[in-house]
């Protein structure tokens, strides 16, 4: 086991990184300093304390983040609650490159919208897939999304090799602007037209 030397909460040098916990970019230069006794000399390592969320990060001598920052982007406007688990499921997955696990949950996320928008349960994959594409909750060139999304998950689900990073990371911004297209921009209109009535409420009454 390696032995690393932890001292006390101290002035460490400015760190630049994300939070993985709050999402925050910043410039951390108060937490922990470790020294790793390693073969080729001491090397330092640290556990910055992020001051918007107060939670740990730790970085290696090699300059790597734990835990590492989560894949892609938060979506707004994902109104159930397994999908938007499902989600950032995947995101984790891919911040710590367990690839295959992440495109097996973006694999499952097509299962659970096609539920939720009123497929029945107990279908077998290709006809949630169907459902989704017969329903129009794919955009017009996105069924080549849909069709990779499947494609892949059914391998890593199937299949004894395992995803890449590159396939790992482009399945999941492909599914990202699926949810997007079903969920976030919906909810962008639905919010852009509540404000606009209650602006046109508020005027009738004003006169």
């Amino acid at each position: 086991m390696d032995n690393i030397d932890w001292q006390h909460r101290q002035d460490i040098g400015s760190h630049s990184y994300q939070c993985s916990h709050c999402g925050k970019p910043l410039a951390s230069d108060k937490g922990y300093m470790g020294v790793r006794q390693t073969p080729f000399g001491n090397k330092t390592e640290y556990i910055c304390v992020c001051h918007f969320c107060h939670k740990p990060t730790y970085i290696d001598m090699d300059g790597k983040q734990y835990p590492g920052v989560a894949f892609g982007n938060s979506i707004d406007g994902i109104d159930n609650a397994s999908v938007k688990s499902l989600y950032e499921e995947a995101r984790s997955c891919a911040s710590v490159n367990a690839f295959t696990a992440g495109v097996m949950a973006c694999r499952k996320i097509l299962m659970n919208i096609a539920v939720s928008k009123g497929a029945k349960e107990n279908l077998k994959f290709v006809q949630y897939v169907k459902f989704l594409s017969d329903n129009y909750f794919v955009p017009p060139d996105g069924k080549e999304w849909v069709e990779h999304i499947k494609n892949k998950g059914n391998d890593a689900n199937h299949k004894i090799e395992i995803v890449s990073k590159e396939d790992g990371e482009e399945l999941l911004y492909f599914t990202e602007m699926l949810l997007t297209f079903i969920y976030a921009v919906p909810a962008r209109f639905k919010k852009a037209a509540k404000g606009k009535d209650e602006v046109s409420e508020s005027k009738t009454q004003n006169k």
